[in-house]
This record gives structure tokens, sequence and C-alpha cells, in this order.
């Protein structure tokens, strides 16, 4: 179902398809390297309205706009490769228009609320006649089945979201986006910020890359936080019950952002380095993306839910939140008190420990196939003990605590998956 929801990726392979298609690289390498300026420039506006309107007027006022075209497009080469190996991830401007994303996101929010133009008769047609048969199916194989109207329910469902897209164009409603975090039911934003000193660094240092002289830019790692957003009364609860009860780093790192609309936090959050520069917040912090804290477990075990489920991936927290993490002038003493799958006295065994379940995913290994993406979130293991989670109700495969996953049970290094972790569907 074409939804639009991985539009801003296909916005990014597209830029770098045209870059390598127009030899755009060679251009700005050549003798008269303004031509390869204006062939990126005339790319971009072609590329609809995710392209953040930024990069315009960069290229046209830079004092060297060689130099910006140039360390964009090596950006965008390393980014779609996860590659953050200079600091400049933090300081270029971003490609992505992260608040229009935050938009297009917010409209699918609008979709499942039923804000505006919203077809609540067709809706309940198309869950009548596909949720109870979907139950123990991927997505997938839902699409389909038997929608309605001589439909499958992937068509149908289509049909729905796309007549309710051109309805809310047309005559507007409310943007999910700009509903506060949490106002519905408890949930939370997170974001690694800038703190202290890092922020004053961080504002010359951008200064200097927009004015084509850049310098570095070297935070101390003790200036780096995890900020979470929410209702302000759960925050005060997190900050206290944080400090009472657990002492790992992550749990130290915590920083309360306050109240805050989702629109702010979809245009900040997902930023991360190598797609955005790091973003203003209106708390007075900085987010640097939100590959801090991956398990987020910690914080919400305080507010003491019924059941806390995180999901992770094979291999620990991965390659790209490690060397985002050491950009930031974390130590390797830092590193292993963050990440360690040994390490008892680690952030990530620490939450592992004290989760209900992990579901333990191998989204690395899926080439960033949205369907193989879908697919293998669905099948992978949910590793648990916690007999609310076992009762059969469902028939759900791979759900037990039978599994020895490096990055998922605690104590495994990585690198170790036992036979039992392999989908059973």
């Amino acid at each position: 179902v074409d939804t639009g929801l991985f539009e801003d990726v296909a916005t990014v392979q597209a830029l770098v398809d045209g870059v390598d298609g127009a030899n755009i690289a060679e251009l700005l390498a050549g003798p008269v390297p303004q031509e390869g300026v204006d062939a990126l420039t005339r790319l971009l506006r072609d590329l609809g309205p995710l392209i953040n309107p930024e990069l315009f007027e960069l290229l046209a006022n830079s004092p060297d706009p060689v130099f910006h075209a140039t360390d964009i497009i090596e950006g965008l080469q390393k980014g779609l490769q996860f590659i953050v190996d200079d600091p400049k991830v933090f300081l270029r401007t971003s490609v992505i228009n992260f608040d229009e994303f935050a938009l297009l996101f917010g409209r699918f929010g609008s979709f499942y609320a039923a804000y505006g133009p919203a077809d609540r008769a067709g809706v309940a047609a198309w869950l009548d006649a596909c949720a109870v048969p979907g139950l123990g199916h991927t997505w997938e194989e839902v699409a389909a089945l038997p929608g309605t109207e001589g439909r499958t329910c992937g068509e149908t469902f289509g049909d729905l979201f796309n007549a309710y897209r051109e309805a809310f164009a047309t005559e507007g409603g409310p943007n999910r986006a700009d509903d506060p975090v949490g106002r519905y039911l408890p949930s939370f934003g997170v974001t690694g910020v800038l703190t202290g000193d890092a922020i004053t660094q961080w504002e010359a240092a951008r200064v200097a890359w927009i004015a084509a002289d850049p310098i570095p830019f070297e935070p101390d790692f003790s200036d780096i936080g995890v900020g979470y957003w929410g209702q302000e009364h759960e925050l005060a609860l997190m900050a206290r019950q944080l400090d009472r009860r657990y002492d790992d780093l992550i749990s130290d790192q915590f920083v309360p952002l306050g109240s805050a609309s989702w629109r702010e936090v979809l245009s900040s959050s997902p930023a991360e380095p190598g797609f955005s520069p790091a973003v203003p917040l209106s708390s007075g912090f900085v987010s640097v993306g939100g590959w801090a804290d991956p398990l987020r477990v910690t914080p919400l075990k305080v507010l003491r839910p019924r059941q806390s489920i995180t999901i992770n991936r094979l291999g620990g927290v991965g390659g790209f939140t490690e060397a985002v993490t050491r950009l930031l002038n974390a130590s390797d003493a830092d590193v292993a008190a963050l990440y360690s799958t040994t390490d008892p006295a680690s952030s990530f065994y620490v939450g592992l420990s004290e989760v209900d379940g992990v579901w333990c995913t191998d989204w690395d290994g899926q080439g960033g196939d949205p369907n193989l993406l879908f697919n293998d979130a669905y099948d992978s293991p949910l590793i648990t003990d916690s007999r609310r989670l076992l009762r059969p109700r469902y028939g759900y495969a791979n759900v037990g605590p039978g599994y020895d996953i490096g990055g998922c049970t605690p104590g495994t290094p990585v690198g170790v998956a036992d036979a039992g972790a392999a989908p059973t569907r």
C-alpha cells in the first residue's frame, strides 16, 4: 500500500541517484565547478516538498558554494550507508525538510485518529472484513485477504487512506502532529541533546560551517544528555525515581525537555546525524537525534507500567549509535558503560534485565526493503518469561524465554544466536 510513509528515504535515494546520474561530483571537481552547483540546485528543485528550502538559500548565498555542495553530497552518500565519521554531521544543513516530514507523519496520525474528513463507516467496514481474519498474519498476508466491495484488504485500505489524504488536502483538518505529547495516553519523545558548553561550541561551529570556514566541534561528553518530552508531572516523576533507583550512565544522562507537540519531536528526533545538523529545541537544548538511549527502559520502568517491552536488533546497539557516541567524544569507558552486552553495570545490560520482554529483530539484515522489515519485525522472537505475555491467546510464534541472542539477551555476547532464534512461520 503506497501511503508515502517512506517518502523521505525515497527522496534522499532519488537525490543520490540524480547526483550520480548527472556526474555532479565530477562537475564540482572540474574546471568550472559552478556548473556542479547549478546542476545540484536544479536537481533539488525537481525533488518536491521534502527537500529543505534552507538548502536553496545556502547555495545561493554561500561565500563558497562549491565547498557546501561538495560537503552536502559527501554527507548524503555516507548518510545512506549510516557512516558517521566526521563531526560535520552535526553541522551540515539538512537535505530533508524535517518540518514537512513531521506534518506528513502527523497526517497519518490524523487518519488513524479520525480527525477531519474521516470515513468512519468505511473504516468500520474494513475492520469488520479484515481485522479478525488477519490475526496471526503479517501485513503482507493481510493485504491479500478479501476486503470490501470485491477488493483485497490492502486495496481497500489504500482506497480509504488515499481518499482521506486527498480530502485532507482540500478540506483541511487538525494535524495530529500538533497535539501535545502524552495528551491522550502516557507517551514520550526521546532524543540525544547538547547541554551547557556543548551548545555554545555547536553554535559557533555551525556559524563557521555556514561561512564555509569550518572549525572543530569537540564537545565534552559530560555535556551530552538523553532528553525526554512528555507531560510535566510524568517527567518530574521520572527524574525523581531514576535518581533513586538507577545509577547507570544513561539514567544519569536523563534530561527532562518539558511539554511539546509531536511536531517538535518529529522534526528533531528523527533528524539524525548524517541527514541533519543538530536542531535547537524550544526548551533551549539542542537535539542531536533519537539514537540516544536505544532501549528506553529505565525511564518507563520508574512509572510502573503493567508490562514493558522493548524492540532491539541482533548485535546490540549497532555501529551507527556507537559511532555517533564517539563523535561526541565519549571515551572507551563511556561506550562500555552505555552499551556493553556483558557488563551487568552497563545501561544496555540494565535495560535488558529490567524489561518484561525484548522483541529481537534482524532489521539490519533486510536491506532497507519495507516488506522485509515488516515481516522480520512480525516474525522476530519476543524473548520473555512473563506469564501474561506467554498466554497463547492468539498463537503467535516465537514467544518465550528460550532464546540466547547477543544484543537481546542479558549477558550474551554480540554474535551469539541459538538455533531457536530462527522464525518458525
